[in-house]
């Protein structure tokens, strides 16, 4: 099977962990990929499922692409320690699941 090439401006699904958060719209979020990770507050029309609590998906967008087939990625939403997502193509092919459309 053909592994998919990454572009920029793609948009993904990443499987993240939810909790509430501070308001109505927006819930916290925790993400890993490999050594890499994101936590943060996004809305919940970011979300797939837009649960209050547990295992979701968040929508990512790849904003770069690095030598050795590495893929950059950007979650919408606050930070206030995190930065962009680093990951190789082989475990965002694994674990994205689908394209956002």
């Amino acid at each position: 099977m053909a592994r998919h090439k990454f572009k920029v401006g793609d948009i993904v699904w990443l499987p993240c962990e939810v909790r509430s958060g501070p308001f109505k719209d927006e819930r916290r979020v925790y993400l890993q990929f490999g050594e890499d990770e994101w936590f943060g507050f996004v809305n919940v029309n970011e979300l797939k499922h837009k649960v209050l609590q547990g295992p979701d998906r968040v929508k990512a967008v790849v904003i770069g692409m690095e030598p050795k087939e590495r893929v950059l990625l950007s979650v919408r939403g606050q930070s206030p320690a995190s930065g962009p997502i680093h990951t190789d193509y082989p475990s965002l092919a694994a674990n994205h699941g689908t394209f956002a459309t």
